[in-house]
């Protein structure tokens, strides 16, 4: 073993060192903050890219670390520690861009879960309200058609005890709303805002028919 490192090393290290200064500058885009679906499915295609990339710089990574235990037992200490420091300061970026990847995988995926089951959440409240928006809108029988009135009435109450049953649901869109809103980008923040409001509207609005 030579006392200098192989070239193969100097070429590894360099190769290696590139490709976390390029993965570390594309982590520092804010990719972590919740907005539309599919904004955040592409992201988090992009993140498990850089994982798969990660996995294949491994054999290179692992072939560095063996050979600076190999210099270790044959180099003078003063060459072994110039090494072994460039070899330390790599594996200290390539174990935080190991982690950060992970739990931006992580986080990501959260954001998606939680977006998926509030879009879900409303999606049913309005076609509720939708369906109830219809039955309000029916016209009244004429007085004295007592059947019609009485069935008219079995609905009326039906309806405020699905408004009791529901309303639970609402306040849990309206928290569920706020938590992802103040983690979500400003532009879609704000729709969010808007869509809650409208939702909350409309849910008024029924509530005092």
């Amino acid at each position: 073993f030579d006392t200098l490192p192989p070239m193969r090393y100097q070429e590894t290290m360099s190769s290696i060192r590139t490709w976390i200064q390029q993965s570390e500058s594309k982590l520092s885009v804010p990719y972590l903050s919740v907005t539309e679906y599919e904004i955040m499915e592409e992201r988090l295609g992009k993140l498990q890219a850089l994982q798969s990339s990660l996995k294949e710089q491994q054999n290179g990574f692992n072939y560095l670390s063996d050979t600076v235990k190999e210099m270790a037992k044959k180099a003078p200490s003063e060459i072994c520690q110039k090494y072994l420091s460039e070899f330390e300061e790599i594996e200290g970026h390539w174990k935080k861009l190991s982690s950060q990847l992970v739990e931006s995988c992580q986080k990501l995926e959260e954001h998606m879960n939680k977006l998926r089951k509030f879009q879900n959440h409303i999606k049913t409240l309005q076609k509720w309200m939708a369906e109830v928006d219809v039955f309000l809108k029916e016209e009244w029988p004429a007085l004295g058609d007592a059947e019609i009135l009485k069935k008219q009435l079995k609905q009326c109450r039906l309806l405020v005890g699905d408004i009791q049953t529901i309303q639970p649901s609402l306040n849990s869109v309206n928290e569920g709303g706020q938590k992802i809103k103040s983690e979500a980008e400003l532009e879609f923040a704000s729709r969010l805002e808007t869509e809650l409001r409208e939702l909350n509207t409309q849910w008024d609005h029924i509530c005092r028919q």
